[in-house]
């Protein structure tokens, strides 16, 4: 490093946090683990020591160790194509991506600690497995510590793998993709038991855990100094932003900054003179599936997702005691939906500008709810036809319409969601305290928790149905001032 550039990053560092800002970081952080992380974790525990839960424990089989591994270094590429590690914030970034400090030195300690994070993540995954076993004399001390190590070191290689799919953003979604799929096809393979392992197999899966993330984090510096500067600044940036949106509530700004950049068919037309001879609603729909194939890892990344949600409902619908499988199901579903639904983004764009389209937003969001109705009716008749071959329960028939619909209907709610009002700000003195966090927790994540609710519900219709129409008509309420804009 320069003797100039000293004093410039000591300037920078000293502008984005002060002394008081870590202490009242770490201040939240204490707050946070004893109100929120404790009463979780001890509500999680409960349920794995339950007596009805620790046979499905025990018969947790083999092949679940090759599928987690898979699963989180699949998912650490997904995510690392969109919010890669090797970060620092955008001012930082650009002084420290050419200059004399080596990439390794400059950003290897946000990479380090998104490695320890994913590391805590995969192992806390592992330690549900292997202590409540332990905690009810069903297995040995030595299995459960190998076990957990096992994990932690995965989380370090995915960890990794998030470094990796931030070098290779165009790639990584898709391999991340396909590598999931792996995963998941391994997990259904048939094997013996786990609890069935020898010390021998537990201390050849830590060695062989140890060889892989010693790899992995040796290759650090290598991918590091191949990730090009201009990627780096445009990583801090959209990270930035994306935390910006988070703090003023806005999931619209979070979506914006991390989603895809359209690379591939630049030369594939959207809208042809040939086409202009058939029907408007084709029209939209051709134009609608050429704008998700420009993105090809995000509807690769969407429709693995849509197939993860199926397997989650398959455990959730027939077996007693996973019910709750159905709300992450549900919320799979729901940001699966993002590449099919951004014609009701566009059509909530043009209802706050002049129509230039000759039709009304209302008719701009219907013709653009073509193409996701259409993947809605395909998955549909999937369902059916698995159904009829006996591969999943009879009640996904009615289950996936209608988590399917309340998504899409969530989304299109969400897309006309005007800033959060100021009233919301204002506090909220009950006899438990202060709820006016609960009241914008619920302002932020309103579609997803209604998504969620209506796939836990599922499994009763009449109250999904319920939960459902009252989505529509919130919905409704959101579109109707969109008639203020109408045909020029």
């Amino acid at each position: 490093m320069t003797a100039r550039l000293r004093p410039v990053l000591r300037r920078a560092r000293t502008r984005e946090r002060t002394v008081g800002d870590h202490l009242y970081s770490g201040y939240l952080g204490v707050l946070v683990i004893l109100v929120v992380a404790a009463p979780a974790v001890r509500a999680v525990w409960i349920v794995l020591v339950d007596p009805a839960v620790l046979p499905m424990l025990a018969a947790v089989p083999m092949s679940v160790v090759p599928a987690l591994a898979l699963l989180a270094v699949g998912a650490a590429l997904i995510i690392g194509a969109t919010a890669g590690p090797a970060a620092r914030t955008p001012l930082m970034t650009a002084l420290l991506a050419d200059s004399p400090f080596s990439r390794p030195r400059a950003f290897g300690g946000p990479v380090v600690r998104v490695c320890a994070f994913a590391g805590a993540i995969v192992g806390s995954v592992a330690a549900a497995w292997a202590w409540p076993l332990v905690s009810a004399g069903a297995l040995e001390l030595a299995p459960a510590i190998g076990w957990s190590v096992v994990g932690i070191l995965f989380g370090v290689v995915s960890g990794v793998g998030s470094l990796a799919g931030q070098r290779f953003v165009r790639a990584a979604p898709l391999i991340g993709a396909a590598i999931v799929v792996a995963a998941i096809g391994i997990g259904f393979v048939p094997a013996p038991p786990l609890m069935a392992g020898t010390n021998n197999l537990w201390a050849s899966a830590v060695a062989v855990a140890v060889v892989l993330a010693a790899a992995a984090l040796s290759s650090i510096p290598a991918l590091l100094n191949s990730l090009h500067s201009a990627a780096l600044v445009s990583t801090a940036q959209r990270r930035e932003s994306a935390i910006d949106g988070a703090v003023l509530l806005d999931t619209a700004a979070v979506a914006d900054a991390t989603r895809g950049i359209p690379y591939a068919g630049r030369r594939r037309l959207a809208v042809s003179a040939r086409q202009a001879r058939n029907a408007l609603s084709l029209q939209f729909l051709r134009r609608d599936v050429v704008g998700w194939t420009r993105t090809p890892g995000r509807l690769v990344v969407a429709v693995v997702g849509l197939g993860c949600a199926a397997v989650l409902g398959m455990f959730a619908l027939p077996v007693p005691g996973l019910g709750w499988l159905a709300v992450p199901a549900a919320v799979i579903v729901y940001a699966a939906a993002g590449p099919f639904t951004d014609g009701a983004r566009l059509a909530a764009e043009a209802s706050d500008a002049p129509a230039l389209y000759g039709l009304s937003p209302l008719a701009l969001l219907a013709l653009h709810l073509v193409a996701p109705a259409a993947v809605l009716v395909v998955a549909i008749v999937v369902t059916g036809v698995l159904v009829l071959a006996g591969i999943v329960a009879v009640g996904a028939v009615v289950c996936v319409p209608l988590v399917g619909a309340a998504a899409l209907t969530a989304r299109i709610a969400d897309a006309r969601k005007p800033p959060l009002p100021v009233a919301m700000l204002a506090p909220i003195v009950t006899p438990f305290g202060d709820m006016a966090a609960a009241n914008r927790v619920i302002w932020t994540l309103g579609p997803v928790l209604a998504t969620a609710a209506v796939g836990l519900s599922a499994t009763v219709p009449p109250l999904s149905a319920a939960i459902l129409a009252g989505l529509l008509l919130h919905a409704a309420s959101r579109w109707r001032t969109a008639r203020l804009h109408g045909r020029v």
